[in-house]
């Protein structure tokens, strides 16, 4: 059923953007390394939902703490990878340091909120892996709100790195 809903959700983008969708799923499930397949999937995100920013973040659970860290970025600067797969990326810490994080942990899902920063709305959503379990999050700052269309895009394009 998951693939019916991200199919329609897919296919109500408008057709220009369908031939940047296909080539931004076939370059993410080319993938074999990790940090490029992340690369991809930030990438797409930035142009597919006009993110003015996009953020992965990596979440680590040692005894008694949760940390996340952020893995990836893509700005109006380009793209930057921030973790070197062998250590946790710079700047990981306490979840709970990250608000919009924590909520969407909370949430169980995504969390949209207005980033006091930029003003730009927030769009996290949580990546699941095996068993449900969270591993990692991913937000989007857009001038405007994400509608049923690029939300469901976004579900997709996280249902395709999770595999």
């Amino acid at each position: 059923m998951r693939v019916r809903r991200y199919t329609a959700a897919i296919a109500a983008t408008i057709p220009q953007t369908m031939e940047r969708l296909l080539s931004h799923i076939d370059a993410i499930s080319r993938q074999r390394n990790r940090s490029q397949l992340e690369a991809r999937l930030v990438a797409a995100l930035h142009e597919l939902c006009g993110a003015q920013r996009v953020g992965l973040y990596k979440l680590f659970a040692p005894p008694g703490e949760l940390q996340v860290g952020l893995a990836a970025e893509h700005t109006g600067k380009g793209l930057r990878l921030l973790d070197d797969g062998i250590s946790w990326p710079a700047g990981t810490g306490p979840l709970e340091r990250i608000a919009h994080l924590q909520a969407c942990l909370n949430d169980g899902s995504r969390y949209a909120d207005i980033d006091a920063a930029s003003g730009l709305r927030r769009n996290s959503f949580a990546i699941r892996g095996s068993a449900l379990k969270v591993f990692g999050f991913v937000t989007l700052l857009t001038a405007l709100p994400l509608d049923a269309a690029k939300t469901g895009m976004v579900d997709g394009l996280l249902a395709i790195f999770r595999n």
